[in-house]
């Protein structure tokens, strides 16, 4: 299949969200061919009562004070008013060490979308900014439609992750991203 042009979307840059040198630069992936899509699991209280990017700079901090984690593990992260992030260097692979990363991360560019949803749904501007985000990443690496949510590793402990409202949201998101980049129809 051959994509369709898809525009870069906004995002916002690490210097612009305030985020510290992430501790190595991690092993480039030589593959790209998935998308896994994860929430944060943050209480949604605390989600709305801070700015997105303190979220990202505590998600950051958060994974830098982790064993095996060199940056945050996301290379993406959609914020709670729809606001693209961006994570750890686009090339790497997620978990940087390497010990934690599986067969399964190995050709996969991950996204966290904020809040936790297996209490809520993304809201229309969060679903919208995924497909932007989603479509513009199949187009430039040519992934087939191959999207995940984090509990779909085999080799995963969270078996929540990306939230059940989440989850259930993949396969309409595959089915918008196969008529707007390969112009395929689903039903």
């Amino acid at each position: 299949m051959t994509p369709k042009y898809q525009s870069k979307p906004g995002i916002v840059s690490r210097n612009e969200w305030g985020a510290k040198p992430a501790n190595s630069s991690g092993t480039t992936r030589t593959s790209t061919g998935k998308i896994v899509i994860h929430h944060c699991a943050t209480d949604n209280a605390t989600v709305d009562n801070l700015s997105e990017s303190e979220l990202m700079r505590i998600h950051q901090i958060n994974h830098l004070n982790r064993p095996n984690y060199s940056d945050i593990a996301y290379h993406f992260a959609i914020g709670k008013n729809g606001t693209i992030f961006e994570g750890r260097r686009e090339a790497a692979r997620s978990y940087a060490s390497n010990s934690n990363a599986t067969a399964f991360d190995q050709d996969a560019i991950h996204i966290m979308i904020m809040g936790n949803y297996d209490e809520r749904t993304m809201t229309s501007t969060q679903s919208k900014k995924l497909e932007d985000l989603i479509a513009w990443l199949c187009y430039k690496y040519n992934i087939d439609l191959n999207i995940k949510g984090h509990r779909d590793n085999p080799s995963s402990s969270s078996n929540h992750c990306p939230g059940s409202f989440n989850y259930a949201a993949i396969p309409s998101i595959i089915v918008t991203i196969a008529e707007r980049v390969y112009g395929i129809l689903i039903s």
